[in-house]
Formats: structure tokens, C-alpha cells, sequence
């Protein structure tokens, strides 16, 4: 046996054990890695290639062909090497976004619940926190038939916004940071678009802010007694119901 069968014999082995290996992780590269290792071990050549398919290949056509399977095993290896990286890359942004923006949402609780407060860090400096909400956007989604109380009055009206707030935290007086959030108006008031007057009520809820009393601010907003009898009263709650299924706020997690 001479020198060149003995190294076609190794190859091909390694090749061939090597696309065994691999086949549950890549069925496409062991395939091809399997197909070349039988094709350089010289008995299995002889078998499937010169007694089965009954062909002559010259050392040239034989070199080509395992040039070319080997390019093509290299190339799509670094393909899906390169695509394994850009979507751990992307999973790994991802993970860092999320945890990023869960930050900011415990950061705004945290001024929240402490606002026009004196809160006293690790070292004993104390720092007085506000927040400042500014709407950026609404979209009406609900608005009700006008609700007559009395005549020659302004009608009642009740309308449900979806919306977008910008929170600007301020620390003793000092702007740290600016956090958007999406959330939910639903307001009850005359048509005159008084913030004051007869069945005035306003319900906000920002879903990442607001989850853990959702519940409460519902049962606050629909529970409100307009004080204008039982009939203008039941329109009233009726109306406000609807409002909060058209916008969504049931479904909200």
C-alpha cells in the first residue's frame, strides 16, 4: 500500500467519522463531509464510484471534486458561523434593551412613590425627587352620544384616548432622565372640555407603571357618583364601561 492510499485513507476516515458526528447539528455539512470522506477512502471510491456508477475519473476531475465539496463545506460553515453570531448578538441586545428598560420603569416607580419627598442615599445625602408628565401624543378611540342632564346645560361626554406621556425625573431640581410611556385617558366631563364641573372624573393608567393597581384605578374611575339622579347617573356608568373596553384596557397585562 503506498504512501498516497495510506493518506486517502486517513482523510477520508476523518471525514467521514467527522460527518457522523456532526449530523444532529448540521445535517447539510455532515452530508457533505460524509459524501467526501467516501469519496477519498479509495474502497469505497472504487465501490460507489467506478463498480456502481461505473465511471473513470481522472486525478484531475477527483482533485476538482474534492476541492470544490471542500470549498463548499467551508463556505456555508462560516455562513452559519456568521449567522450564529448576528443572532446571539442580537438576542444578547435584546436581553440588555430589556433589562435597560426595566430599569427605567423601577427607576419612575421609585420617583413616583418618593415625589416632593426627601429621600437619603447610601451616604447620607438627601435628594428631594418630582416628575414632571408631559403628553406627547392621543388617539381617540371612544367617545360617547351626548348625555343630557339638564336643559339649556352643557352635555356630559365620555371619551377614551389611547396616549403617550414623556416622564421627566428630576432630582433637587436637576433633570436625570426622560422615560416615554404608553398608556390609557379616559375622562367623564362637559362638553365644554372643562377639567371642572358637574361628573368630572379622569382615569390614567400606564400599563408598566401602573399594573400592580389596575384594579383600583378602574374601580375608582367607574364607581364616581355624578350626583344628577339615578338616570343620568346609570347612562353615565354605562358609558364609562364602554369606554374602557373600546380602548383596550381590560386586555392590557
Amino acid at each position: 500500500m503506498t504512501t498516497k492510499t495510506i493518506l486517502k485513507w486517513i482523510v477520508g476516515v476523518l471525514f467521514l467519522f467527522s460527518g457522523i458526528d456532526g449530523i444532529i447539528k448540521n445535517e447539510f455539512l455532515s452530508l457533505l463531509l460524509i459524501l467526501l470522506g467516501l469519496f477519498i477512502i479509495p474502497l469505497s471510491y472504487k465501490i460507489l464510484i467506478e463498480e456502481k456508477a461505473n465511471l473513470k475519473l481522472s486525478s484531475k476531475i477527483k482533485w476538482f471534486v474534492v476541492i470544490v465539496v471542500s470549498l463548499l463545506f467551508a463556505g456555508t460553515s462560516i455562513a452559519n458561523s456568521y449567522l450564529k453570531g448576528e443572532f446571539k448578538g442580537s438576542k444578547d441586545t435584546e436581553l440588555v434593551s430589556n433589562k435597560d428598560r426595566e430599569d427605567k420603569i423601577e427607576t419612575t416607580k421609585y420617583y413616583l412613590s418618593n415625589e416632593y419627598k426627601n429621600v437619603t442615599d447610601e451616604n447620607g445625602i438627601s435628594y428631594k425627587l418630582s416628575v414632571s408628565k408631559k403628553e406627547v401624543s392621543r388617539e381617540k378611540v371612544f367617545e360617547s352620544d351626548k348625555i343630557i342632564y339638564q336643559i339649556n346645560l352643557n352635555p356630559i361626554f365620555i371619551r377614551s384616548y389611547k396616549v403617550v406621556y414623556d416622564f421627566s425625573l428630576f432630582s433637587n431640581g436637576e433633570l436625570k432622565d426622560v422615560i416615554r410611556f404608553n398608556g390609557y385617558l379616559i375622562e367623564s366631563q362637559e362638553a365644554n372640555d372643562r377639567q371642572l364641573g358637574f361628573c368630572s372624573y379622569f382615569l390614567m393608567y400606564f400599563p408598566e407603571l401602573d399594573s400592580e393597581n389596575k384594579k383600583e384605578i378602574i374601580s375608582s374611575f367607574t364607581g364616581g357618583n355624578c350626583g344628577l339622579g339615578e338616570d343620568v347617573n346609570n347612562l353615565v356608568a354605562q358609558n364609562k364601561i364602554k369606554a374602557i373596553k373600546a380602548i383596550g384596557i381590560l386586555d392590557d397585562k
